[in-house]
């Protein structure tokens, strides 16, 4: 429960940060301060700020129609925002950084890419992960397509660079390769994200338990009194798993332990027989040594006497 708190004060705390940001573009607005470029377009930098404040309330009111995120993917959406209106808008990363709009796909399709799998996860439980992997990589290509179909729309009703046919800062068409180059590798870095985000969610585990689950988008029933129900049940499903599998490492070294504790036991038992024996043999051997030595005296001392007989005998006669 600590870390669900953690991730709503890091979102509250970016909203504190949006909602002064534009108090500062309004207080230059009207103060008519044109120290820097940036202060230079107020109008433009008040509208990116409201833009951001109102998406960022989003997952809030998904909520309202029982389509619950995790804070995870409400930080990275929020980010993502800010990273486009912010970075791109007001901060002119569009314009000054070559590759700030290739980055901006990137980690757009990733966050895209994220909300498919989830979505496929939810209808294709039986599915393989190889199919999981193709089918996000393909659906987030075809979001990154219809995206810049509607770029190539806009350009066309408001006469506006977003697919970047022109130079930025003479207005200069380009041509031929160079007039589709923004186009293509928007559309490329929207496949390698789908790709990088397909493999990072199908073909990776931390003990089990399957990473979408910290960025899944979740629809949750009108009935249920408790959001995350399944989440709630898959959690104690987990966690009676992994206090039978502790009750069963318990178990396998008590039983390690009666074991090694039953053979030492048995070794020294084994031994003091062992010893026992030993001791035995010996005495009997003594006991046969002895035998021995006093049969051996009885048949001398019969001899001798046999003996002394016969030389009394012959000394009668």
């Amino acid at each position: 429960m600590q870390k669900k708190k953690d991730y709503n004060y890091i979102y509250y705390f970016i909203q504190f940060v949006l909602v002064g940001l534009l108090i500062m573009f309004i207080c230059t607005y009207f103060a008519d301060v044109q120290a820097t470029e940036v202060f230079r377009e107020s109008k433009a930098n008040i509208l990116n700020c409201i833009y951001c404040l109102l998406f960022s309330f989003l997952p809030f009111i998904l909520k309202r129609w029982n389509i619950h995120s995790t804070k995870t993917l409400q930080v990275y959406f929020l980010l993502a925002i800010i990273v486009h209106f912010i970075l791109g808008g007001t901060l002119h990363y569009y314009r000054d950084v070559w590759f700030f709009s290739f980055i901006v796909h990137l980690i757009n399709s990733f966050l895209i890419a994220t909300i498919i799998y989830g979505i496929l996860l939810r209808h294709c439980k039986n599915q393989s992960k190889f199919f999981m992997f193709m089918a996000t990589v393909a659906f987030t290509a075809l979001v990154g397509v219809l995206w810049e179909v509607c770029e190539y729309a806009i350009d066309g009703m408001s006469g506006s660079n977003m697919q970047r046919f022109n130079n930025s800062v003479t207005n200069e068409p380009f041509i031929g390769r160079v007039a589709l180059k923004d186009t293509m590798i928007d559309l490329m870095m929207d496949t390698l994200g789908g790709l990088l985000a397909g493999l990072y969610f199908a073909f990776t585990n931390i003990k089990g338990v399957p990473l979408y689950k910290f960025l899944e988008l979740k629809y949750v029933k009108a009935d249920t009194n408790i959001s995350y129900q399944e989440d709630i049940v898959d959690n104690q499903k987990l966690q009676n798993a992994k206090a039978e599998k502790k009750a069963l490492k318990l178990e396998e070294k008590n039983n390690k332990r009666k074991s090694k504790i039953e053979k030492k036991q048995y070794n020294r038992l084994y031994k003091q027989e062992k010893n026992k024996t030993k001791k035995q043999q010996k005495l009997s051997k003594k006991q046969d040594k002895t035998t021995k030595k006093l049969d051996k005296q009885t048949k001398s001392n019969k001899n001798s006497k046999s003996v002394d007989s016969t030389n009394h005998e012959q000394d009668k006669t």
